[in-house]
């Protein structure tokens, strides 16, 4: 399938009043990582996951206990967990590839998490920590939240605060507004935000444009998604690309610091390529 028929796939999927999660994710990995992915047979397993789990749990409970049968059943029956030995390899963050793997980091397992207790109606809702991504549900008197990564075990607002230092090294006040939910089009943004972050560092261009490009879509108006673009073209030897995105960074960010090393970087590249053509 053509990058552009999958970049309009997962438009249709994120541009909605109320986006779909698990379509969303599933055309994210399809215009990323797994441009054959079949994604009605991918749905349908999740559709079985999902059956399996309402058999597993008593839907004569309140909200929270279901949840708390339901993570039983992802993270202890079904054996999902928690990445930890290669926490920054990319394909942790693909929903299809978690199916297969079982092994994912915290806002890819929360995501599975959220699009099985939706189908079971149980109303579930993300909540993006700083450096961590977690559950909730609302009970009767307060809000509930249950980690994934850790085996979908309770945790306490102490905890949260714990996990918050331990992951980022802030020692501050905890924020309340940080257990606040999130949507659906910020869970995919966070999502893109890891992968660009690590493709970039791994040095993988035409991984980092793919990103880019997704990013874009979501929030259109971040203006150091030019520069990236623009750095991640130049090692592609996409030359005109990357003249075009560092045009529209510096148009729109004139005054940033790096803008002087970019243009000398391009023009540096400009000048190898007409000297070897």
């Amino acid at each position: 399938m053509q990058d552009n028929q999958l970049m309009r796939q997962f438009k249709q999927a994120i541009n909605q009043d109320d986006p779909d999660l698990l379509l969303a994710c599933l055309t994210l990995a399809q215009g990323i990582a797994q441009p054959e992915l079949d994604l009605v047979g991918t749905a349908a397993r999740f559709n079985l996951l999902a059956e399996a789990a309402a058999a597993r749990i008593d839907r004569q409970l309140g909200d929270v206990d279901q949840m708390q049968e339901l993570c039983e059943f992802l993270f202890v029956d079904q054996g999902f967990q928690g990445e930890k030995e290669d926490y920054y390899d990319p394909l942790n963050s693909f929903l299809p590839i978690l199916l297969d793997r079982k092994r994912g980091i915290p806002i890819a397992l929360s995501a599975l998490l959220l699009i099985i207790a939706e189908k079971l109606k149980i109303p579930a809702y993300g909540v993006g920590l700083p450096g961590h991504f977690i559950v909730g549900v609302n009970g009767p008197a307060n809000a509930y939240h249950f980690d994934p990564f850790h085996g979908g075990r309770p945790v306490t607002f102490r905890e949260c605060a714990r996990m918050v230092e331990e992951s980022t090294g802030y020692q501050g006040p905890f924020e309340p507004q940080w257990l606040q939910p999130v949507s659906t089009v910020a869970i995919i943004t966070r999502m893109l935000e890891n992968l660009r972050q690590i493709y970039l560092a791994r040095r993988e261009w035409g991984n980092s444009l793919r990103v880019i490009q997704h990013l874009r879509v979501v929030v259109p108006d971040r203006v150091d998604l030019w520069r990236d673009e623009a750095i991640a073209a130049l090692q592609e030897n996409d030359l005109s690309r990357a003249f075009y995105c560092l045009e529209q960074y510096l148009t729109l960010a004139p005054h940033a610091t790096d803008a002087t090393i970019l243009r000398d970087k391009m023009v540096a590249r400009l000048d190898q390529w007409v000297r070897l053509n």
